[in-house]
């Protein structure tokens, strides 16, 4: 392609590309706000509430959905695992994606000559973004054991486990390993990336830690650390209160997500009213969520009882589907961008090869009447002003070498 064509192509995306970077930023926050949204009600079935069979349901596909749900029942009639093979797997699963996804930089490098980490870290940001919850609810449950029974304590998740063993011991040094690096250190490695980031003007830096900071604002680049955190925290209080007595796990979790929603409301990290309007409702549709499940362990009417499961559905379900709507209009709208854009890129390409066709046309043509000393002053001159006129092979003419002050040839 000509220099022109290269100029244009690079025109129309820079044009193109503010749109279509909005466009997928809003998309991106949603995506987020949606997945944590998903977590956090997945959370609710380890509190101790009657929840009916359909919103248990609806609690397993938002945590299967969303992360691994490697104690699903599910998963465990499929799988036959003890609860230590069960965390060990969950433990190990970072490592073992880390060392999957290596196939994307070496396929990049077989296929470019170059090595490309960015893809790379981006997928296990990604993959340790989802395994979040997971992960900490698997470690936290390897640390609950019961009241002491006859002198033996066991695991509140499974009192098949005998606390106090040699396999307990060592299965809870890995917990507490897997707590302080992995729940503790993802959020804290974050917000140290996060912080490096925002002094840097690396396109490489942007992309990798986009998926964390797009859609905040420019003081709140960080917040995605405290949602990080609003799920550990919401994880430890379901699973270490899970037995306790007078309702304190529920007022717990209660206080847990209004806490974090007032913190939300206070600070409105999100630079979009769109992004800002979701995550309020999503944490409000949290808090109702938990707030019916208590009155349910009052004395009630079992038609009040499908009453409240109805209006648990009907808000869950509502919301989820406006994340569907909004999230699908998001991409359509990135869609529409990247069509436009290469429509346009079609469109000048054809343009400015019509135009190159004719003036090589032309060209031709002069070149032919230059070797036989046919030019006029005005075609001549018009050569000498292109671009090529010196590679020309009949710059030997006279009327040419004249115009551009160069000795005739003898």
């Amino acid at each position: 392609t000509s220099p022109g064509a290269a100029a244009a192509v690079v025109a129309a995306r820079q044009e193109s590309e503010p749109a279509h970077k909005q466009s997928a930023a809003l998309g991106m926050a949603l995506a987020k706000i949606c997945v944590s949204y998903l977590q956090v009600i997945s959370f609710l079935s380890g509190f101790s509430l009657p929840w009916s069979p359909e919103v248990s349901l609806m609690w397993t596909l938002a945590g299967a959905g969303t992360s691994i749900p490697v104690n699903a029942a599910f998963v465990t009639c499929t799988v036959s695992w003890s609860f230590y093979a069960r965390f060990r797997a969950a433990a190990l699963l970072p490592v073992a994606i880390a060392a999957a996804l290596l196939f994307i930089p070496l396929w990049q490098t077989l296929r470019t000559g170059r090595r490309h980490w960015s893809s790379y870290s981006i997928a296990l940001l990604v993959t340790s973004y989802l395994l979040y919850p997971t992960i900490s609810r698997e470690a936290l449950r390897l640390l609950n054991c019961s009241a002491p029974v006859e002198g033996r304590r066991f695991l509140k998740v499974d009192y098949r486990v005998e606390c106090g063993t040699a396999a307990h011991g060592v299965h809870s040094l890995l917990a507490v390993a897997v707590l302080v690096v992995f729940c503790l250190g993802l959020p804290l490695a974050s917000y140290v990336a996060l912080r490096k980031d925002q002094r840097r003007t690396a396109a490489t830096g942007r992309a990798l830690f986009s998926f964390l900071s797009d859609g905040y604002a420019r003081r709140w680049y960080w917040w995605e650390t405290t949602v990080m955190l609003r799920k550990l925290v919401l994880v430890a209080v379901s699973v270490l209160f899970s037995d306790s007595a007078d309702d304190i796990q529920v007022f717990l979790g209660l206080g847990v997500v209004v806490a974090f929603l007032c913190a939300h409301l206070w600070a409105k990290p999100f630079t979009n009213p769109v992004q800002h309007r979701m995550e309020t409702a999503a944490q409000v549709v949290a808090a109702l969520s938990l707030y019916t499940g208590w009155l349910l362990t009052l004395d009630v009417s079992d038609a009040t009882r499908s009453l409240a499961s109805a209006f648990l559905i009907a808000i869950n379900i509502g919301l989820a589907c406006r994340f569907a709507y909004l999230l699908l209009r998001s991409s359509g709208a990135t869609a529409q961008h990247a069509l436009k854009l290469a429509s346009s890129k079609v469109s000048r390409h054809r343009g400015l090869g019509r135009g190159a066709a004719a003036a090589d046309g032309r060209t031709t043509m002069y070149a032919r009447r230059g070797g036989r000393g046919e030019l006029t002053a005005a075609e001549a001159a018009a050569v000498v002003r292109g671009s090529s006129a010196a590679d020309l092979t009949w710059k030997s003419n006279p009327m040419v070498q004249q115009l551009r002050g160069l000795p005739a040839p003898g």
